[in-house]
């Protein structure tokens, strides 16, 4: 009983370790920046041009054109959460006189369990459509179909342009100013909502997001949206919501505890 017990204690020490910690942390900052220098999500060919058929190779036995969605980061942020966890376990009774550390801990575990989230139940992915079509997939990063539980509809797509210049730091006469898709969502044959997009400024409708993403100078007709799905945007808002309180209840002054040395008085 008593090694049963030994050899708990010495797997939790492990878990919280601070070292693992950091190495934790760092390995997941190093895939950040991986990922925003790797561009994420294009096919598989673009990776050839851009850095040459042996990295492009490289990249995809890595799955560095989808970092944040692969199954070792998905690791990394699985062991960061249970790291955190393993600490507030070991150093119960100290958090139990600091509650603000033990609400930061769970401030960023709700913020990777949102994470861990996004990457497995999250769907991203490209609709291109031209006026007059509709469709009811979209084809993710895998190139993959995703149905859509109902069908998007273009009604129209137009490009606007600058009709003058007032500086020469402004704008040109005949720039693009902004390009816009007339979007109809079709539920059992009959438009459920409509919606005009531009970019930063998408369709939701029954928990998908639809972006302007781009469109065809030789097809005035075309336009492509991105799409996405992301169940965990109210588990990371609660995280970080939850993270400024833990972080200042942490820096309050405890009243249990003295300050100052009475004897310096």
């Amino acid at each position: 009983m008593k090694n049963t017990t030994g050899h708990r204690s010495s797997i939790l020490q492990t878990l919280s370790s601070v070292r693992l910690f950091f190495w934790l942390i760092g390995l997941i900052l190093a895939a950040c920046v991986v990922g925003a220098v790797v561009p994420q999500g294009e096919m598989p060919e673009r990776y050839a041009v851009m850095f040459g058929a042996p990295a492009a190779r490289l990249i995809a036995a890595l799955g560095l054109h989808r970092v944040f969605s692969s199954a070792w980061f998905l690791t990394l942020l699985a062991g960061l959460g249970l790291n955190l966890a393993a600490c507030s376990i070991a150093r119960l009774k100290t958090i139990r006189s600091r509650p603000g550390v033990f609400v930061t801990h769970v401030a960023v575990l709700v913020i990777l369990t949102g994470a861990l989230v996004r990457a497995i139940f999250g769907e991203h992915g490209v609709l291109p459509l031209r006026v007059g079509e509709a469709a009811a997939y979209f084809v993710d990063a895998h190139q993959r179909e995703r149905r859509l539980p109902f069908e998007i509809h273009l009604d129209r797509f137009e490009i606007v342009y600058w009709s003058g210049a007032r500086t020469q730091y402004d704008f040109s006469p005949g720039d693009i100013r902004q390009f816009r898709s007339h979007l109809t969502a079709v539920e059992n044959g009959r438009p459920a909502a409509r919606k005009t997009i531009w970019v930063n400024e998408p369709f939701r409708h029954k928990g998908y997001t639809f972006y302007q993403s781009g469109y065809d100078p030789d097809d005035p007709q075309f336009s492509s949206l991105q799409v996405a799905k992301d169940p965990s945007v109210p588990i990371v808002y609660a995280g970080f919501a939850l993270l400024p309180v833990g972080l200042a209840w942490s820096f309050l002054k405890n009243p249990k505890s003295e300050i100052h040395n009475p004897k310096s008085k």
